[in-house]
């Protein structure tokens, strides 16, 4: 009996798990995202790897990139550039949408419905960004699509990176 119902909760939180929706936000506005990515930081940098999360709005969508700084003055900022699966790259411009929560530099920068479409076809493999401020200056980094798995306790069958292109179309469909 207390396995039923053992089963039974964790069959419930597995399925509110899926079922549950991501948001990231601009001001008073809630947007519909993606989960959020933690690509593989090329280089080293004091806090770790930064995290991409891509929202929808109703002219295109918004990437959101977020990483822990060790200052307030360390911050997101300048050109961004994604690079895609079939060889192309999207500019982002910096429009300094950004803030400081939880001693993270969090960034938004715009896509047009153009870029969107492109997303929906292709990977992101990698992207390149600044963090500005401190004594350094600007720092640019790159972080690959790659991530971690623990194919010891599951299959092996997991992929060591993130579909970007499937959550896109996903969420924009």
């Amino acid at each position: 009996m207390n396995k039923l119902i053992l089963t039974i909760i964790l069959t419930f939180v597995t399925c509110l798990t899926v079922v549950g929706q991501n948001y990231i936000y601009r001001g008073d506005n809630q947007y519909e995202a993606t989960t959020s990515w933690a690509f593989e930081l090329n280089g080293r940098y004091w806090t770790g790897n930064p995290e991409f999360t891509v929202a929808k709005h109703s002219n295109g969508g918004y990437l959101m990139i977020s990483i822990a700084v060790p200052f307030k003055s360390h911050y997101i900022g300048g050109t961004v550039n994604l690079f895609l699966s079939d060889g192309s790259t999207i500019k982002c411009t910096d429009k300094r949408i950004r803030d400081h929560v939880d001693n993270r530099s969090i960034a938004l920068y715009n896509f047009t419905k153009s870029e969107i479409e492109l997303l929906e076809q292709n990977k992101i493999t990698r992207i390149r960004f600044s963090i500005m401020g401190g004594m350094e200056g600007a720092q640019t980094f790159t972080a690959d699509n790659k991530k971690r798995t623990l194919s010891y306790f599951g299959s092996g069958k997991e992929k060591n990176y993130y579909d970007t292109d499937v959550e896109i179309s996903e969420l924009f469909n």
